[in-house]
């Protein structure tokens, strides 16, 4: 009887066990990573492209949803990309519509009840980034070159997105480190070209 009362205990041990880590399992999300490919651009390019030019805020990040993209081959087939609103509360138009008091970034990758669609391209924004963003008239960018990052006044970026004119030593640094003023006196001259 004591073997019988034993191997339930045991046996009951073992699925409680079981049990709790198949649910904790079940219970996390499948992370997906969401590659993008964008023609290179510079900032005269993205200038000269983009619709809207803005320095702000992100104060918003909205639930993601999925954007059916149909094919080229005029099959009627379709990929869905998962994209996130984010809102940025405007502090500087560079170039669009003066007025706005916010723009909503459609920004790639999003998460969702099982699965979370991941970047690679460095532009995932949280709530509080302070950013220089160019975007198109649906409020997309072209990938990570579009998405400037602005700290203590400052942000990285490309040397090949620069005129050379622009940078300030010949080191062998794929990148530099303009000034938020810089750059946009940099993006205003492309825009009033």
């Amino acid at each position: 009887m004591k073997k019988h009362i034993c191997a339930l205990v045991g046996w009951l041990a073992l699925t409680t066990m079981l049990s709790a880590c198949n649910h904790q399992a079940n219970s996390e999300k499948t992370v997906v990573q969401v590659d993008a490919l964008y023609p290179k651009q510079t900032i005269e390019s993205l200038a000269q492209e983009a619709e809207t030019i803005v320095c702000g805020q992100v104060t918003g990040i909205g639930e993601a949803y999925l954007e059916r993209v149909y094919l080229a081959d005029g099959s009627g087939d379709y990929v869905e990309d998962p994209y996130t609103p984010i809102t940025i509360t405007v502090e500087d138009c560079l170039k669009g519509d003066s007025s706005l008091e916010t723009v909503v970034y459609n920004q790639s990758g999003g998460e969702f009840a099982d699965v979370v669609y991941k970047t690679n391209d460095g532009a995932e924004v949280e709530t509080g980034d302070n950013i220089l963003i160019f975007l198109s008239a649906d409020g997309y960018t072209w990938g990570g070159q579009s998405v400037y990052f602005i700290e203590d006044g400052m942000t990285t970026i490309r040397n090949d997105m620069l005129p050379t004119a622009v940078l300030s030593d010949e080191s062998e640094s794929q990148t530099s480190e303009i000034s938020l003023a810089e750059l946009e006196e940099l993006v205003l001259t492309y825009v009033n070209e």
